[in-house]
């Protein structure tokens, strides 16, 4: 099961090439896109062809644009737009209408349910966050510790950023 994993991720990385360069091609890139193309049929990155008898040959690009005539060179930016809303039907982000390909946290295209689960704070991780931890909360907790217990997590550890006292998603 494993080597079938592995098998579909070297499949899909060599589509993945394809489209890349497919998709250079068609824009102001034209030097990367003949890049690409060069050293993807060097190295035999592209998707190859199996003949009657199972054995597996190289292709060349162009012999791939003849074979896939279908695929447009704007075919991964199409791709690229219909993820956003089929994952937002799924799994909603933080803000409603706005799709990013580069997005964190609940804006993220790679986010599941377990991500998106909404953790309540409490004083004991606000400590912590104050104590040699990055001063942005993970990505993962909901709203915001109410002031109690950000005061008590003050009487452990001392003074925080006014933001951190009293979030402004608290008003």
């Amino acid at each position: 099961m494993a080597s079938d994993s592995s098998r579909h991720v070297a499949d899909l990385r060599s589509e993945l090439y394809f489209l890349i360069a497919r998709f250079l091609g068609d824009g102001p890139c034209q030097e990367a896109a003949k890049v690409l193309v060069r050293e993807v049929e060097e190295k035999e990155l592209l998707p190859k062809r199996i003949d009657w008898t199972g054995k597996e040959h190289p292709r060349t690009y162009e012999n791939l644009v003849k074979c896939y005539r279908h695929i447009a060179p704007d075919h991964l930016l199409r791709v690229c737009q219909r993820i956003g809303p089929l994952l937002e039907e799924q799994i909603p982000s933080s803000v409603p209408g706005v799709n990013t390909l580069l997005g964190a946290g609940r804006q993220s295209l790679l986010r599941t349910n377990k991500s998106c689960k909404h953790v309540v704070w409490k004083g004991s991780a606000l400590a912590a966050l104050h104590c040699g931890r990055p001063p942005e909360p993970p990505i993962n907790y909901g709203s915001p510790p109410n002031i109690v217990c950000t005061l008590a997590a003050r009487r452990l550890n001392g003074f925080y950023r006014l933001e951190q006292l009293v979030p402004t998603a608290v008003y």
